[in-house]
């Protein structure tokens, strides 16, 4: 499987205020909070006050790092306290195309390389969720190539009906997926 790597911009995240020892946006605390919007190891980081203003800004004392977070102590600054910042990550977001899968022939009602099926017969190889799709003969032609009326998502995989073509048969297709890992 080749592995393709991108990045992406969390949502901002703004889980202390200010009140106690100061505000604490960390790493840890965001992704033990929210781990399907926040990744462990971010590759960058952006600091700011709920009020969009850059925390350099602010003249305050501010540690602001993609490895530990932002941390604003109220000890720290002139005044004893610290403004209420927010924070976003930029995260790798890792994906892998699966092995072309060929799971049905034209038979019958046409060819079916559903999602549903092909998770269900492969779960080592097949993700639930698929973010894109690759459909082609297994010629290796495209399936927007053969003139034939064909479906192809991500979301519901490839359906080519018998009956909905001129000649009442579908070429033979196969298919593949990027899952995320």
């Amino acid at each position: 499987m080749s592995v393709a790597v991108a990045v992406e911009w969390t949502r901002w995240f703004n889980r202390d205020n200010p009140s106690g020892t100061g505000d604490w946006e960390t790493v840890t605390s965001l992704y033990y909070e929210n781990p399907n919007q926040m990744c462990q190891n971010p590759v960058d980081i952006q600091c700011q006050t709920i009020g969009g203003s850059s925390y350099t800004s602010t003249g305050e004392v501010v540690s602001c790092s993609a490895s530990v977070g932002l941390v604003c102590k109220n000890a720290d600054q002139t005044d004893g306290y610290c403004r209420d910042y927010r924070v976003r990550f930029k995260c790798p977001c890792y994906y892998e195309w699966t092995p072309w899968f060929d799971r049905d022939n034209p038979s019958g009602t046409g060819d079916w390389e559903t999602v549903t099926s092909l998770y269900y017969e492969n779960p080592n190889q097949m993700c639930q969720n698929p973010v894109d799709i690759q459909c082609q003969t297994i010629g290796g032609s495209s399936y927007t190539s053969t003139g034939e009326v064909v479906s192809c998502s991500a979301s519901l995989g490839l359906v080519c009906k018998n009956a909905d073509q001129t000649d009442w048969s579908c070429l033979d297709y196969r298919v593949r997926f990027k899952c995320p890992c």
